[in-house]
């Protein structure tokens, strides 16, 4: 299916389906951020592709560094508020998902339990199991890279922002050649 066209406004989030008596809550398990480095392998393993619906998506620092230069054009907001940020934020970011939610007892950094999704399947999916949804994680193979390539030069033509150079560094390395 193609990407071209396909935003939040033409092609809305469609509410996934419930499960009859809710969702366990998981006594307050809390998700936490894996190292960025692990972040990075985890996307370029996926190429950078959403495992559940198979669209191409762009990591945020990119989208954060293309805000940051072309303010006026690409708007970005903190809580990506949506009459503020450039819906492409909530079309094609590429964010981290755990397969089993924390939630709900997986793994918060093991990356057998981590996978790349859109923002659109992250949000549809919150804690439910693939299961419940009726989902399937699919393993991609290409060559696309989320922009990553874009990431050093955007990085210095912003001024090297101190936030986005971890970031920089690990997309390097895992776009270099593993032996």
């Amino acid at each position: 299916m193609p990407i071209a066209g396909r935003t939040l406004v033409a092609d809305p989030v469609v509410a996934a389906p419930q499960r009859p008596g809710g969702y366990p809550s998981g006594g307050g398990a809390r998700t936490r951020s894996p190292a960025q480095s692990v972040v990075a392998t985890v996307f370029a393993r996926d190429c950078f592709t959403c495992v559940y619906c198979a669209r191409r998506t762009v990591v945020l620092p990119v989208l954060g560094l293309v805000s940051q230069l072309l303010p006026i054009e690409f708007p970005w907001h903190p809580n990506w508020k949506r009459d503020v940020a450039h819906r492409f934020y909530w079309d094609l970011s590429t964010t981290l998902d755990h397969v089993e939610a924390v939630s709900t007892g997986g793994d918060w950094q093991a990356e057998g339990n981590l996978v790349t999704a859109c923002a659109r399947c992250q949000y549809q999916k919150g804690n439910r199991t693939l299961a419940d949804l009726g989902w399937d994680a699919r393993r991609v193979t290409g060559a696309w890279d989320g922009l990553t390539a874009l990431l050093p030069e955007l990085w210095e033509r912003a001024g090297r922002p101190a936030r986005m150079g971890a970031w920089v560094t690990a997309y390097r390395r895992c776009q270099q050649p593993q032996p």
